[in-house]
């Protein structure tokens, strides 16, 4: 009996890998820049720069704005990533009432922006009525914009999220995740450290994707981040995409940043 339950439970493993391994085989991952605290000017400079150096990665390359508000800014990143060929990450993280993100979802709509904006963020602890109501929207909007969940951001440890899950960060994540993925969301936002859990747990629903922020490189410093890691280490751990800001726009060679990226990525 103990030797059948072995078996049992290698041939499990080898199949829920097996499943994995083909779902990540079938996606080339993506670097996800991060514009935060960048004007429009410094943005546009960045983005036109990467475009030019980095010509033959544009369709790997995913460019996140943070907190849009109004038309203007939305306006100009349709403009924008004409020009670059790239597709944007609008993290808005919502966490507020229902018709928020609703509003956000119309204005991608209204102005046309179906395959410019990929993917929108919001957290799994607005709950699966929430979430529900969100992907059935942009549904009814035909829109092909993906839905991620943010889980339990990346500059919180135990001891953060014992206070605000009552769980420890792996549980925290397990738990929202569980919740997100329920409501039929497209995606979950986590760190690294809790990818491959997460794949593990959830094996069942692995055609959903798993964004990976704040990742680093070997040479950079953490700054102000609980758990982070490297491109190569992201996607060992079963990650499908990863964010990078400072290690990019805060570099003499932003251009070059971005290749150092792929080829770890790539490793």
């Amino acid at each position: 009996m103990i030797f059948l339950a072995q078996m049992i439970k290698l041939f499990t493993s080898l199949f829920y890998s097996f499943i994995v391994e083909s779902w990540l085989g079938s996606i080339e991952s993506k670097v996800i820049i991060a514009l935060d605290k960048m004007s429009i000017e410094e943005a546009t400079s960045l983005v036109e720069t990467i475009s030019e150096e980095c010509s033959n990665l544009m369709d790997r390359i995913v460019f996140k704005v943070h907190t849009l508000v109004l038309y203007e800014w939305l306006e100009w990143i349709k403009k924008l990533v004409e020009k670059s060929w790239s597709t944007v990450f609008l993290d808005g993280k919502y966490h507020d009432i229902w018709n928020t993100l609703e509003w956000y979802l119309k204005v991608i709509s209204d102005l046309w922006m179906w395959d410019t904006i990929e993917y929108v963020t919001t957290h799994a602890s607005n709950g699966s009525k929430w979430l529900k109501s969100a992907v059935e929207a942009r549904d009814q909007l035909w829109l092909t914009t993906k839905i991620l969940a943010v889980t339990a951001l990346t500059s919180l440890d135990d001891t953060w999220t014992q206070e605000i899950y009552c769980k420890d960060v792996e549980g925290a994540v397990l738990s929202l995740a569980g919740v997100a993925l329920e409501s039929w969301v497209d995606g979950i936002v986590c760190s690294a450290h809790e990818a491959q859990v997460l794949r593990e747990h959830y094996w069942a629903q692995h055609n959903f994707e798993i964004i990976t922020p704040w990742v680093r490189l070997s040479w950079d410093d953490v700054w102000d981040q609980s758990r982070v890691t490297t491109p190569s280490k992201a996607t060992q751990y079963w990650a499908d995409h990863i964010v990078v800001w400072r290690p990019i726009t805060q570099s003499d060679n932003p251009w070059d940043a971005v290749r150092r990226i792929f080829d770890d990525l790539d490793s």
